[in-house]
């Protein structure tokens, strides 16, 4: 059905659906680097063709894509990037606020003896 959408449709539908789902998976785990060449593989080529299996020349730079609309991209993020935006959010936390219960457990089990 992806393929019936107009461009501004499937765009909606990556930024909405999968970046969504993909946004609560990078916020807890690390993510590897082929895990994130083939989230934005799917994207890409959803985008493009409206079919996550197939690919074809791309009209633009992925990089272009995921710059802000005032640079002239079209507001999708950079996975890695957030990746890593996520995962240092999550150590900030664990050094800095040892009220939270699971922050007192990772200090417990992995830090007792130590810190970040």
């Amino acid at each position: 059905m992806g393929k019936h959408l107009s461009y501004i449709g499937r765009l909606e539908l990556i930024r909405s659906v999968l970046f969504g789902m993909v946004q609560f998976w990078l916020n807890i785990f690390p993510m590897p680097d082929t895990i994130i060449n083939q989230i934005t593989c799917i994207c890409r080529n959803f985008l493009w063709t409206g079919n996550t299996a197939r690919s074809k020349s791309t009209l633009v730079a992925w990089k272009h894509i995921c710059l802000p609309n005032d640079e002239g991209g079209l507001r999708l993020y950079d996975i890695k990037a957030r990746n890593l935006c996520f995962i240092a959010k999550q150590l900030w936390n664990i050094h800095l606020k040892t009220d939270l219960i699971w922050i007192r457990w990772v200090h417990h089990f992995y830090l007792p003896d130590s810190s970040i």
